[in-house]
């Protein structure tokens, strides 16, 4: 997508920049009109910025994070998981699952009821270790989500 709007860019320099070299390329063929180098301006500039402007608001950089890769280095002893990392999603409304080498497990209700796969298989054998900040912190992927709406 962002390929599209930095192509509209180009094409919009372009027009001006030709426009004003040689505004006669751009005669209507019914009228035998010339563009006037004003109305030229003023479209490439138009279309100019609404392309950087639909760049800025697809650049999924500028968007809060679909995803949160978390492991076991970070953790240290309060690692809840037999895998050493794992990849925290959540999806809207309020799905909160957990992605181990390619499989999803569900973190809360919500990813019970679409159908995610309990994920009891996937904790380690210490009882006394929680799952809460990782169904904290897929939940806030939504939250920031919620807040873009």
């Amino acid at each position: 997508m962002q390929d599209v709007f930095g192509i509209l860019s180009i094409i919009s320099v372009l027009v001006f920049i030709i426009g004003m070299v040689n505004p006669k390329l751009f005669t209507d063929k019914k009228t035998g009109k010339v563009a006037d180098r004003k109305t030229l301006a003023i479209g490439s500039i138009a279309l100019f910025v609404i392309s950087v402007a639909f760049y800025a608001y697809f650049d999924e950089s500028l968007l809060p994070p679909n995803k949160i890769s978390v492991n076991k280095e970070e953790y240290g002893e309060r690692w809840p998981l037999v895998a050493d990392k794992a990849t925290l999603h959540c999806e809207l409304p309020d799905i909160a699952y957990i992605e181990i080498g390619g499989l999803a497990y569900a973190l809360n209700g919500g990813a019970l009821r679409a159908g995610f796969t309990r994920g009891d298989g996937i904790r380690s054998n210490s009882e006394n270790v929680s799952m809460a900040d990782f169904i904290e912190r897929a939940m806030k992927i939504c939250l920031d989500k919620r807040k873009e709406l």
